[in-house]
């Protein structure tokens, strides 16, 4: 996946587009991790790298817009509940149950505009 695409509020795409808004918070969906972490050759949990990240919006009259940004950094919060950790298993996976987890976030630097 070069590129991530997201549907967002007008108020906020207007933001980003003028530039008032320089970082975007997603929220993923634990079923959706894979999709967008990897596992480095350091043994750590990265965000994947993207190309860029595209905001689509449809405005009051509905009319659709987008605009395409490369991005800095990303940043991720992974919360992994308590009652997981203190069952003091090494394999978090035979406990995790994506189905009922909270979502990751991933927080991405926005930084010029592409189109």
């Amino acid at each position: 996946m070069d590129k991530l695409s997201f549907t967002i509020d007008s108020v906020i795409f207007d933001n980003i587009v003028k530039g008032k808004q320089k970082a975007f918070v997603a929220s993923i969906k634990p079923s959706e991790i894979q999709d967008y972490f990897c596992y480095t050759l350091e043994k750590k949990i990265d965000v994947k790298y993207f190309n860029c990240i595209e905001f689509k919006t449809t405005t009051a009259d509905g009319a659709e817009k987008s605009a395409q940004f490369k991005i800095g950094y990303a940043e991720m919060d992974f919360l992994i509940p308590n009652e997981l950790l203190d069952k003091a298993n090494e394999d978090l996976t035979t406990l995790y149950d994506s189905d009922h987890m909270p979502p990751a976030e991933i927080v991405f630097e926005i930084k010029e505009k592409l189109d």
